[in-house]
């Protein structure tokens, strides 16, 4: 991770590249604080699939909670590189 061009050292912002690879993808919809349950049944779909999740998840937030109400908000989260575990 480097830090992101144009702002302070100290800034705690970063980026990275990720190599390009298969993701499981799914789309939570309501409030933030019901996310852990889209987590949760990613991990339960991974398992069931026997996959291995070989990268830490990642979540996209297309829009602005300030203009939506809870239950019309949605995030986009993946998991990199699950790969089929050997039986």
């Amino acid at each position: 991770m480097v830090p992101a061009p144009g702002l302070a050292d100290d800034n705690p912002v970063s980026f990275a590249v990720i190599p390009a690879g298969k993701a499981v993808h799914f789309q939570h919809k309501g409030p933030c604080s019901r996310l852990r349950a889209g987590h949760e049944a990613l991990t339960g779909f991974v398992n069931a699939e026997n996959l291995d999740m070989a990268a830490p998840t990642w979540e996209v937030c297309p829009n602005e909670p300030a203009h939506l109400p809870e239950d019309e908000l949605f995030t986009d989260v993946f998991c990199k590189d699950c790969k089929v575990l050997l039986e």
